[in-house]
C-alpha cells in the first residue's frame, strides 16, 4: 500500500510539472505580447490626436516621435494642420525627428506661416530631415535676418551642409545679432567649408569666439583655442 501510494505521488509531481512546462511562455510568446502592447501604445495616442483638448493632441504628437512604426505618419503630417500652434510646432518636431522625408514639401510650406513659433520648429525640422530642397528657402530666411528665425535657418543649413549656403553662412559672421553669429559658425564647422576659414579667424574677435575656434579647429584639424594672433599667424605664413 505504501508503495502504490508513492507511486501515485510520483505520477502527480512529474505531471504537475509537465503541465508547469507546458503552461510557460514560449520566447515567442512574450515577443509577440510585447509587440501588442506598443501597437495598443500606438492606437491610443493616434486616438488622443482627435481629442478636444490640444494639450492632450500635443502631448501625443510628441509621445508618437518615439514610436519607430510607419503608420504614424500621414497622422503626423495630418497634425501639421491642426488649430492650435503647439500641435502644429510638436508635429513639425516628430517629423523632424523621424526624418520623414514625405513631410518636406508640408513642412516648407510652414515656414511660410505668420506664426514664427511654428516657423522655426518647421525649419529646425527641415535640418533634421536633411533634403536639399530646404536649402534654398533656408537662404532666403537667413538673408532676410529674421531674428531667431535666421539663426535657426543657418543651423538647418549647418545640418543640411549644402555648398549653396556658405556665402550666405559667412555673411552672417558680422551679423549684429550675437545667436545667428554662433549658428552660423556652428555651420560653418559642419560644413567643413575651407572658404570659411578667414573670416571665422576674424570672428574669433566676436561674441561668437568660442563657436569660431571650435569650427576652425574642426575645418583645419588645429588647435590654437581662441587666440586670434596665433590662427592669423598660421594663415598668412602657410595656410593662406
Amino acid at each position: 500500500m505504501k508503495n502504490v501510494s508513492l507511486l501515485s505521488l510520483a505520477f502527480i509531481l512529474i505531471f504537475m510539472s509537465f503541465k508547469s512546462f507546458a503552461s510557460s511562455p514560449s520566447p515567442s510568446t512574450n515577443n509577440t505580447r510585447n509587440a501588442d502592447i506598443v501597437m495598443t501604445e500606438t492606437d491610443l495616442l493616434l486616438f488622443q490626436l482627435k481629442d478636444n483638448d490640444p494639450f492632450v493632441r500635443a502631448d501625443a504628437v510628441r509621445r508618437l516621435s518615439e514610436i519607430a512604426d510607419p503608420v504614424i505618419v500621414d497622422p503626423l503630417i495630418r497634425s501639421l494642420k491642426d488649430d492650435n500652434n503647439y500641435v502644429r510646432a510638436y508635429a513639425a518636431e516628430a517629423l523632424g525627428k523621424i526624418k520623414e522625408a514625405s513631410a518636406i514639401e508640408h513642412l516648407l510650406i510652414m515656414i511660410y506661416t505668420d506664426d514664427a513659433f511654428v516657423r522655426a520648429y518647421a525649419i529646425e525640422a527641415l535640418g533634421e530631415i536633411g533634403d536639399p530642397e530646404a536649402v534654398a528657402p533656408l537662404i532666403e530666411i537667413l538673408d532676410k535676418k529674421e531674428g531667431d528665425l535666421s539663426s535657426s535657418a543657418a543651423w538647418a543649413l549647418g545640418m543640411i551642409s549644402d555648398p549653396r549656403a556658405e556665402p550666405s553662412l559667412i555673411d552672417a559672421l558680422s551679423s549684429d545679432q550675437v545667436s545667428l553669429q554662433i549658428n552660423a559658425a556652428r555651420a560653418l564647422g559642419m560644413m567643413r567649408s575651407s572658404h570659411a576659414v578667414e573670416p571665422l579667424i576674424q570672428a574669433l574677435k566676436t561674441p561668437c569666439c568660442s563657436e569660431a575656434a571650435e569650427a576652425l579647429r574642426t575645418i583645419t584639424s588645429l588647435n590654437f583655442g581662441e587666440d586670434h594672433a596665433k590662427w592669423l599667424n598660421w594663415w598668412t605664413g602657410i595656410g593662406k
